[in-house]
């Protein structure tokens, strides 16, 4: 976005904010003036204690208590936001069109709340969404998982004459002393050593130990895994389709048949193999995502990553991120959650029997 000289966004003039310690007064910012444009970045550098945060806790109403504005003015959208006092005003503003982001993530949560539970707190408060509305999308991201519990129920209350283990890759993802980071070197159930350059990749390493769980502990000899994995998938077949990517041409055209009983579509991407060497690492077997934004094909990468531990087993990766939840409804359904996916899978299952009985006639042959 180009600068536009004519429209100001933010205009402070002569601002000055004093703090009272110990029956003193402290002056800590004094007639500091600035404009910021549209489309502007502005920096604002200077030596630690000189007042940068406190400037700029001024655009957002959190100074400490004991800190006040004494002169000036902060000119937002016709506001003056130097005369704000109530905190009811500020929530006008704040979180809704002024926000910070700031610099330790380790401050940033409360750790006796869980993160959902705190989401669900800025979204209540940001978008005006109460209770199970607010609560339905914060939770939005456990699709994949509902899909195999709901499927699991079908199946059992059918009584499908067909073995099927459903592995739920459950954990508690939250900040903590040992969280991984960029550039770490963490193991995996099948034994292969794993470079983290994305820790906003982290589905994808619950589900690789969930398919390596799935053949060595359940001797599974088919996998299907479906998770809303990455938004690549949406922005690849959009919002009414899962993303598909399978080593198997026959059990892909199972789920092609269970789609069309379900209605609930899907669109393979080609596990494309000359993509694979962005997940190359000189330290360790693989990488959890590409080191590269420009690489692209973020959904292909994450199937190639999964493939890596399927040990060639026959394998269907569904990535439901962009049919998980809807904002608006479709014609034969509510807003909100779509409980894709369970309906898919319990047709693949009824389709899977006869995948299995031809599989059978071969091997005797």
């Amino acid at each position: 976005m180009e600068f536009d000289y004519n429209e100001t966004i933010l205009s402070v003039k002569d601002l000055e904010v004093q703090f009272n310690l110990r029956g003193q007064t402290l002056t800590a910012i004094r007639g500091i003036s600035l404009d910021l444009y549209k489309g502007e970045s502005l920096a604002i550098v200077g030596e630690s204690g000189s007042g940068k945060s406190v400037f700029t806790k001024t655009f957002m109403g959190m100074l400490d208590k004991n800190g006040n504005i004494t002169a000036g003015e902060i000119l937002y959208k016709g506001m003056d936001l130097a005369k704000f006092t109530k905190e009811k005003d500020w929530l006008k503003v704040r979180g809704r069109e002024i926000a910070m982001v700031f610099q330790d993530p380790m401050t940033s949560l409360n750790p006796l709340k869980t993160v959902g539970k705190q989401i669900q707190e800025a979204l209540e408060m940001h978008q005006g969404l109460r209770g199970n509305a607010a609560k339905e999308k914060t939770v939005d991201d456990m699709g994949g998982a509902a899909a195999v519990i709901g499927a699991m129920s079908a199946i059992a209350n059918q009584k499908l004459p067909v073995n099927v283990v459903g592995v739920i890759a459950a954990c508690e993802n939250k900040l903590s002393y040992d969280s991984y980071t960029p550039g770490d070197i963490i193991g995996s159930m099948a034994g292969k050593s794993i470079e983290v350059t994305n820790t906003d990749a982290e589905g994808r390493l619950t589900l690789a130990d969930a398919i390596t769980y799935a053949i060595r502990k359940e001797r599974c000899d088919i996998l299907v895994d479906i998770a809303t994995l990455t938004g690549a998938a949406k922005a690849a077949v959009g919002k009414y389709s899962s993303a598909v990517i399978t080593n198997d041409d026959v059990l892909y055209a199972a789920l092609r048949h269970a789609a069309y009983c379900s209605s609930e579509k899907v669109w393979r991407l080609d596990a494309d193999e000359e993509m694979r060497v962005c997940l190359n690492s000189s330290v360790a077997d693989i990488k959890n995502a590409s080191g590269a934004t420009t690489d692209g094909g973020g959904c292909i990468l994450a199937g190639l990553f999964l493939q890596e531990f399927t040990e060639k087993k026959p394998w269907l990766h569904i990535d439901m991120a962009g049919v998980n939840f809807r904002t608006e409804p479709p014609a034969f359904s509510a807003s909100g959650a779509t409980g894709y996916g369970a309906a898919l899978l319990f047709y693949l299952t009824r389709e899977l029997q006869k995948y299995l009985k031809d599989a059978e006639r071969c091997d005797k042959k």
